[in-house]
């Protein structure tokens, strides 16, 4: 009985050995596995309405994402339908339904349909309004920071200067009381060739870090990100005031010479993206090993993924001197 044993974990071990060592993509199912229509369909207000319908696959594959082309897909805005819309290559050179005929409005209701392999998949929501702000503050300071540099060569430790330009930020959100409202925070870097990133910013409050999860809170009670969500529990129908840090990383001057500016955004996003984003972090940034997986959420009926909404209030923070100069 133990060779027997023996014997099985050998074979699964070598067994293992082989997937993982193949360099072409291995597509693994397993039984009673059901491949269901994920859905992508997060627009912002003012842009056109897009939707990227692909396979799902299991969660050990490596196989990239199998795009659905021949789907019969419609959108319903306020209950009138929309245009048919093109397949075409769109955001993340990714292939796309785009409805050209519509784009993101205030306080629409959209409903979203998709007949895959005669199966209908339905998802909806409605569009935010924009967050309210009052009493907009940045000042911006210079800081210069050592980090120590480590040569494998020389086998010696270097320390480095590194320059940051930082911006602490206030303003007040007057929050909606008649309706749970639900908040996105970034700061938006936008490089001359046209690709945005995301900056660092700083939170530490007390009552906005409420509902975080603990992996994400740093010592000091305060969370490092690139995108901080949260929502209107601790402050429901009142005015209240939010501060953030921002560090710009400016080594050599790289500011100036990447990109064109900086910009501050506030959002109000649609409650299902909400928790979708909060479950699908959670999920991706968990490391207890035995833990119970973290489901997350979807608005999509029939299917997986995601119909939600954005609605930003851009404040400019920095802009490049070059711009000045050129007008």
């Amino acid at each position: 009985m133990k060779i027997e044993k023996h014997y099985s974990i050998i074979v699964l071990l070598f067994l293992c050995i082989g997937i993982t060592s193949c360099k072409d993509p291995v597509d693994i199912d397993y039984i009673g596995y059901e491949k269901k229509t994920v859905v992508d369909a997060i627009n912002t207000v003012d842009s056109t309405f897009a939707v990227r319908l692909t396979d799902s696959r299991w969660a050990f594959s490596n196989v990239p994402f199998k795009e659905i082309a021949n789907a019969d897909v419609n959108l319903w805005v306020n209950g009138n339908k929309c245009s048919a819309p093109t397949f075409t290559t769109w955001k993340r050179d990714k292939n796309y339904y785009v409805f050209d005929s519509y784009s993101l409005r205030e306080g629409d209701s959209l409903r979203l349909t998709a007949t895959v392999n005669n199966k209908e998949i339905s998802a909806g929501c409605r569009v935010p309004e924009k967050p309210q702000i009052s009493n907009f503050n940045a000042t911006q300071s210079f800081v210069i920071s050592e980090y120590e540099n480590y040569t494998a060569d020389s086998g010696w430790f270097t320390v480095n200067d590194t320059s940051y330009i930082m911006y602490n930020i206030s303003f007040s959100l007057n929050d909606n009381p008649s309706k749970k409202n639900f908040y996105q925070i970034e700061v938006l870097q936008k490089s001359k060739n046209g690709s945005i990133g995301t900056a660092d910013i700083y939170i530490d409050d007390y009552l906005l870090l409420d509902n975080i999860s603990s992996f994400d809170i740093v010592e000091d009670y305060g969370l490092y990100t690139r995108k901080f969500l949260f929502s209107d529990n601790a402050i429901n129908g009142r005015d209240y005031t939010v501060k953030v840090e921002v560090d710009l990383y400016n080594y050599d001057n790289e500011l100036a010479s990447y990109y064109d500016n900086v910009v501050f955004r506030i959002s109000e996003i649609s409650s299902d993206l909400y928790y979708f984003l909060k479950t699908r972090d959670a999920s991706q940034n968990s490391d207890e090993l035995f833990s119970e997986p973290t489901l997350i959420h979807t608005n999509v009926e029939n299917g997986i993924g995601i119909m939600g909404a954005i609605n930003p209030l851009d404040i400019l923070l920095w802009t490049n001197p070059d711009n000045e100069q050129n007008k």
